[in-house]
């Protein structure tokens, strides 16, 4: 069993089955069901194997919360309602994740900087998703013309997926398929996933959200849409798809081999809920995945919100400070390395910045933080930036913070536990060090020269990662697109 439980053992399991029943090619109720659960699958499976932990906590739903979501929807069909908002030139799918900055307005930041930079030239709409936590939306928001898809994402899809429920009926053929899946997943890592259940509900939200998404974006009429995320957003990539509207994802976080949002290695399996195209931040992530479509179409522009926060942090004095960056699948076991190494060295403070989703629940989680003398950010009240900018070391395991920590000049260190898979590339190029266990840790610690650690890792080229003149490439790019449909 023990040899079994590796992101890569994991992800090879599903590149095989993928192969041997030809998944990516197979539709049950008209639909490329795969697809649409594949990284769900991966998930459940790396959870029930106890590689990760939950990425992201919700709490649970009470008796009422429904109906407060269903009246906040109906609030917002007046107020925010998408449909009444005419024709546009493009449509931006946005982040509900908003990061409150220094002017008390809430940023998409990985699209409101281009949005202000194009919003004078073309007609712009602003879609935004409920946030995953209470169904809700951060005010205010920097973003203009904003509109909230409540009404098709919390009434109008689930209504009329339960409509067509009864519709839905599996073949024996299909059942088969998933009861042979199930059996292999059983056989290799002796865990139970309800495949049957999965696909159902899958499907469910497809039907809803398809023809509504279809409806909406037939009154909006853009020439181009962009999202943020691709993946858990298939549905509105297939709606575009059916219109033949081009689509571009923006890079949103970190991309890797192991990443099944993005990674395709096999030909003629590739994935059809894929935007047209992919803007990255920089070349260097053109080559962490093998992306589901042509060359020419993956695209580095950069990320002017990191050039901005560079800029606006650049003066800050460096301290003796070191940062943990967290986030929910690792925070049990990179807790308890700040824990330890918080106990065994006073020449630095130590910060531990938490992902979002642990903001609620780190206490229950981590108790031993509040035991310390650690200081744990749990508010967005305190950029990650302004710590990088302040602090000379930053430990980690594989969050997209990681990476614009390197960007900011930090020392990094990497810790070997189960997802590390996902940052080997900072590796491999020698952006970060590995460290195995507490001792080892300590040991890189001391071992850096005091001239090195003040102004960060040596000869990074920090223009790989983030490509720099963000928004002049934006509008460059997108130009082209336009001028191709």
């Amino acid at each position: 069993m023990s040899d079994k439980k590796s992101i890569e053992i994991v992800n090879n399991f599903i590149y095989e089955i993928e192969k041997k029943y030809d998944l990516l090619n197979k539709k049950i109720n008209n639909t490329f069901f795969w697809e649409k659960i594949r990284i769900s699958v991966q998930s459940i499976i790396l959870r029930k194997l106890s590689l990760i932990e939950k990425p992201h906590y919700k709490a649970k739903e009470k008796p009422f919360d429904r109906l407060i979501i269903n009246f906040k929807g109906l609030l917002n069909f007046f107020s925010k309602n998408p449909f009444f908002a005419g024709k546009f030139d493009i449509l931006i799918f946005g982040s509900p994740r908003r990061i409150k900055l220094e002017d008390g307005k809430f940023y998409d930041i990985y699209t409101d900087y281009f949005y202000e930079e194009i919003k004078n030239k073309y007609k712009i709409i602003y879609l935004e998703p409920p946030y995953f936590i209470g169904n809700t939306h951060f005010k205010p928001a920097r973003t203009e013309k904003i509109y909230y898809l409540d009404i098709i994402k919390t009434i109008l899809a689930p209504i009329t997926s339960k409509i067509n429920r009864k519709k839905l009926v599996f073949s024996n053929d299909e059942v088969i398929l998933l009861q042979n899946i199930e059996n292999e997943i059983k056989s290799y890592f002796n865990i139970s996933i309800n495949l049957l259940s999965i696909v159902k509900h899958s499907i469910f939200v497809s039907i809803g959200e398809i023809f509504w998404f279809k409806k909406l974006l037939c009154k909006i009429s853009p020439k181009v849409s962009f999202i943020v995320c691709s993946y858990g957003n298939e549905n509105f990539i297939e709606a575009c798809k059916d219109l033949n509207i081009k689509t571009v994802e923006i890079q949103h976080g970190t991309i890797s081999p192991y990443h099944l949002g993005y990674n395709f290695p096999l030909e003629n399996l590739k994935k059809r809920s894929f935007s047209d195209y992919i803007f990255l931040f920089g070349d260097f992530w053109k080559y962490c995945s093998k992306f589901p479509i042509s060359k020419e179409n993956i695209i580095s522009i950069g990320f002017p919100f990191i050039e901005r926060q560079k800029k606006i942090y650049n003066e800050k004095q460096r301290k003796n400070q070191i940062v943990f960056v967290s986030q929910g699948t690792v925070g049990k076991k990179l807790s308890l390395m700040a824990y330890e190494l918080s106990k065994k060295i006073t020449n630095y403070k130590i910060v531990y910045k938490l992902h979002p989703g642990e903001y609620s629940v780190w206490r229950q989680l981590y108790p031993y933080l509040e035991e310390s003398d650690i200081t744990v950010i749990d508010s967005n009240s305190v950029s990650i930036y302004s710590l990088f900018a302040e602090s000379k070391i930053q430990i980690g395991v594989y969050s997209t913070a990681i990476f614009e920590g390197v960007y900011f000049g930090l020392y990094t260190f990497l810790i070997d536990i189960n997802g590390i898979e996902h940052a080997r590339i900072l590796l491999d190029l020698n952006y970060a060090t590995l460290v195995s266990d507490i001792d080892d840790l300590i040991t890189n610690i001391n071992s850096i020269q005091t001239k090195e650690i003040a102004s960060g890792q040596k000869n990074q080229n920090v223009e790989y990662l983030f490509k720099s003149n963000s928004i002049e490439n934006f509008k460059n790019e997108i130009e082209k697109i336009l001028n191709s449909i």
